[in-house]
């Protein structure tokens, strides 16, 4: 059986030219079935591409991730190590500018919800906690643990890996803070105003607690 036409490269159809797109053949049967639709047609295709879409025209934000980072930062060790202070010099840069491309990228989020890491609860973010926000030396906003957990800015293979990571000991713990929002759910009808109503009460528990626990570790400290 021949082919009609060679195959070709996606690449290939860059222009501004035509293609006619040639019709399919169908067996008889289908094309009964099909009655008057069974006449298919050719038609033609423009090769014509828009420079805002793909090409040198458009530019894409590449975002610098913590494996890249350390790889980067393993090189300049090896570099300094073997004292090539050229490639030391020229992987500083490099990763100076990936840092500095996702510092801007961080500077347009907006935070909308944080969470409380004690109890797993998920509460939008007030316009109080917005104007606490501090600023570190270098310029950037410390949040805190918000920024710990929403703005980690993690792809899924380094979620996996930070998962792999994850002792059972760090599990149990994060299992603990869900069954602990999940008691205090009393019925459906329960509401994140039921949560600050309780945050009093349930602060002064915590409290007891601790002194509890100070009072066992005192007592077995003077055993």
């Amino acid at each position: 059986m021949k082919r009609g036409r060679v195959f070709q490269k996606p690449s290939d159809y860059y222009g501004t030219s035509q293609k006619t797109v040639l019709a399919k053949s169908v067996d008889r049967k289908t094309a009964a079935k099909l009655a008057n639709l069974g006449g298919f047609r050719d038609f033609v295709s423009d090769n014509s591409y828009d420079p805002d879409v793909s090409g040198p025209g458009c530019s894409t934000t590449n975002e610098i991730s913590t494996n890249e980072k350390n790889k980067i930062e393993a090189k300049i060790l090896k570099a300094e190590m073997k004292g090539n202070t050229e490639l030391v010099k020229k992987l500083r840069e490099k990763l100076e500018n990936l840092l500095k491309g996702t510092a801007s990228i961080a500077s347009d989020t907006r935070i909308l919800m944080k969470t409380n890491q004690k109890t797993g609860l998920i509460t939008p973010v007030t316009q109080k906690h917005l104007q606490s926000q501090t600023l570190e030396k270098d310029g950037k906003r410390n949040l805190g643990s918000v920024e710990s957990v929403y703005h980690s800015e993690r792809s899924v293979k380094e979620m996996v890996m930070a998962e792999k990571e994850m002792s059972a000991e760090d599990q149990l713990s994060m299992f603990g803070r869900a069954v602990k929002s999940a008691d205090r759910r009393t019925d459906d009808d329960w509401v994140v105003d039921d949560m600050l109503l309780s945050a009093k009460k349930r602060k002064k528990q915590e409290e007891r607690d601790e002194r509890k626990k100070e009072a066992k570790v005192i007592q077995g400290a003077e055993v």
